[in-house]
């Protein structure tokens, strides 16, 4: 902005740290589980595009190390959204 350049509509790759922690207890259901919580964290590469229709659409993906109050483990993240730019 100082540069007097526009930033919206602003797309790009990007990296960044995530990460999560999840009750062991089911929203919907009632499956019983012995775990507690589970977190992951982990470093994603990024993309997002934001469409002169004010599409806007992201995506990441990245390894991860999870665990919970019983196991760790490497996983994947897959994370996805999708949305619209509300406003000018």
């Amino acid at each position: 902005m100082r540069k007097n350049k526009r930033t919206d509509f602003n797309s790009a790759n990007y990296f960044a740290l995530t990460s999560s922690i999840t009750p062991g207890n089911p929203i919907i259901g009632d499956l019983d589980t012995d775990i507690d919580y589970a977190t992951t964290i982990g470093p994603v590469w990024g993309l997002q595009r934001t469409y002169r229709s004010k599409l806007n659409i992201n995506l990441e993906l990245g390894l991860g190390y999870s665990f919970d109050n019983q196991d760790s483990f490497i996983v994947p993240i897959v994370g996805f959204s999708l949305g619209w730019v509300i406003g000018k």
